[in-house]
């Protein structure tokens, strides 16, 4: 597969696909990167040819093991650098074409730990839910007036996933919707919460634990479990599949 190919291919299936804020602003950044390299090609190919000459690959004189002169070398150099910008970029996308399974930052780390230890304090104290029901359309109007959002609540016994009701936790400030599930002996604690950005599924885990998160722009979820990693995609897919609808009104 050529280049023309593979920018079609991306450009093709982008489309499909809403990118996070941060990876919009480093392809932004290798954008603005490549148009300088245009711009400042000759000086950059001096700038070029003196790291050249840091690392031996120029002599002082411009001369060089491979006997390169100083034009020919230093164009070479800047066209492999204009060349590694629009690589740098290219690789960015498609990373985000590919489905996630991604080590956490800093800040999502501390996130990932304040889920885990209120799923653990939940089974260790008893407190699975505070309104226990199986039935979907009773577990949701139970929120209402506890929360300034209404947040979403899937039936996803037919995948395996009985719903044991819903319960209220302190999310890192804020009272945050939590629909419990279960599966065989396995407790699933989904934090519902609201968001104006979207992102495909990605899975992480924290201490052991399993962690799928997705959002569609109006809602997230965060589901953490000791469950098979396996088993939590298909927790994830079989939500996204069975509220997607519901959305349009259909469920």
């Amino acid at each position: 597969m050529n280049d023309e190919e593979l920018s079609f291919m991306i450009r093709e299936r982008a489309t499909r696909h809403s990118a996070s804020e941060r990876l919009r602003a480093a392809v932004q950044t290798q954008i603005a990167l490549q148009s300088i390299v245009h711009q400042e090609k000759p000086a950059l190919a001096d700038r070029l040819k003196a790291f050249g000459q840091m690392v031996g690959l120029f002599d002082s004189k411009g001369g060089s093991g491979a006997t390169v002169t100083n034009s020919a070398g230093a164009s070479k150099i800047a066209t492999l650098g204009l060349g590694f910008v629009s690589g740098v970029a290219l690789t960015l996308a498609l990373i985000w074409m590919v489905p996630r399974i991604q080590a956490p930052g800093i800040e999502q780390s501390a996130m990932l730990g304040d889920l885990v230890s209120l799923h653990v304090r939940s089974i260790g104290t008893g407190t699975l839910f505070q309104e226990a029901s199986s039935d979907r359309h009773t577990v949701k109007p139970w929120f209402q007036g506890k929360l300034d959002y209404a947040p979403e609540v899937a039936d996803l016994s037919a995948d395996g996933f009985e719903l044991l009701g819903g319960r209220i936790d302190r999310l890192q400030g804020h009272d945050t919707a939590v629909i419990a599930y279960q599966m065989r002996k396995h407790i699933i604690s989904a934090y519902v919460m609201p968001t104006d950005k979207a992102a495909p599924m990605e899975r992480l885990q924290q201490r052991g634990f399993n962690i799928v998160h997705w959002s569609d722009g109006v809602m997230q979820v965060w589901a953490v479990s000791d469950v098979e990693a396996t088993e939590m995609d298909r927790f994830g897919s079989a939500w996204l599949l069975r509220v997607a609808p519901s959305q349009g009104g259909t469920q």
